[in-house]
């Protein structure tokens, strides 16, 4: 359990915590002693309070493909301004399109871009490299396909023409339990067991996420899921891809040091068709984070009970 670690990453006492929670500092010190575990709804109110998972909070590692799932800002209450997990943005300028691509980014990523790009794109062989955002999104980028990369400290104005349009998001990300809770909002037809396991606080900041960005059942789905492949021409293709094909096109990229398979496999998450995607051909593919951290725990509790299996034998 992380509350600790990540509490006083906020400089925040327990007392701040508890008022966020709307608990007892006791509480709040016996969570973070052992002596008993807080419920699904504190979870969930911690991960929106501090701007990152469940999966986090409980200490689980390897959830995000890097092993380093960024931690973006709290945007509901006064005293998350005190931290900003946000370095900045990372604008992608593709060859084809009028706009730069905007994408909130941590320091800790910041710094694997500034390595991926150091004097690789000069050279003969690519060095393709894949980024967790801020805004749950896991990107797999071809630096010789772009007509320029931007690296932007939050605290510096946008390039000129390097306007923000991405729908959804804020400039410097949304905790990944928004997306979480947003898309079981938008996946399940009975009110009372979507409320089950969250909190009125919880609850109201999903609607008012909604609200802002004006979304219905499918909208907020497909902000959450939808995947989107930019070929060298400029031209975006969306719509739901595999989750398991999502995983591995991350993993290739990550396994293979960068470099590309001959074509990337992106089929229809529910088997509409099948989808193959030249490397030769793509810019950059713009995957769900929260899809592939799914899929990645899923593969360790598969691994986890195997191995289980394997002891009690």
């Amino acid at each position: 359990m992380k509350i600790k670690e990540l509490r006083e990453k906020m400089n925040w006492s327990q007392g701040d915590l508890a008022k966020l929670l709307s608990r007892t500092q006791q509480t709040v010190s016996r969570w973070e002693s052992g002596a008993t575990e807080p419920g699904i709804e504190a979870l969930r109110d911690m991960a929106m309070i501090f701007g990152c998972s469940v999966d986090d909070i409980l200490g689980l590692e390897g959830i995000s493909p890097s092993n380093k799932l960024a931690v973006s800002i709290p945007n509901a209450d006064a005293l998350a301004e005190e931290f900003d997990g946000c370095w900045g943005n990372l604008g992608l300028k593709m060859r084809d399109r009028e706009h730069i691509k905007w994408y909130p980014i941590s320091a800790s990523q910041r710094e694997e871009i500034r390595d991926a790009l150091n004097g690789e794109i000069l050279q003969t062989q690519v060095r393709w490299f894949t980024v967790t955002t801020l805004n749950n999104r896991a990107l797999i980028v071809n630096p010789k396909a772009m007509r320029r990369i931007w690296l932007l400290a939050e605290e510096h104005d946008e390039p000129e023409n390097g306007d923000f349009v991405d729908i959804g998001d804020a400039i410097t990300g949304w905790p990944l339990e928004l997306y979480r809770g947003l898309s079981e909002w938008a996946s399940c037809d009975d009110e009372k067991a979507w409320h089950k396991g969250t909190s009125k606080k919880y609850r109201s900041a999903i609607a008012a996420f909604v609200s802002e960005k004006n979304l219905d059942q499918e909208s907020a789905l497909d902000l959450v899921h939808s995947a989107h492949i930019f070929d060298i021409d400029g031209n975006e293709t969306s719509y739901w891809v595999d989750e398991q094909n999502a995983y591995d096109a991350i993993n290739a990229i990550d396994a293979g040091e960068g470099e590309p398979p001959a074509a990337f496999e992106l089929s229809h998450q529910f088997g509409e068709f099948e989808s193959f995607f030249p490397a030769a051909n793509i810019a950059l593919i713009d995957l769900p984070l929260l899809d592939i951290i799914d899929v990645h725990k899923s593969m360790l509790e598969e691994y986890e009970n195997e191995a289980r299996q394997q002891e009690n034998r």
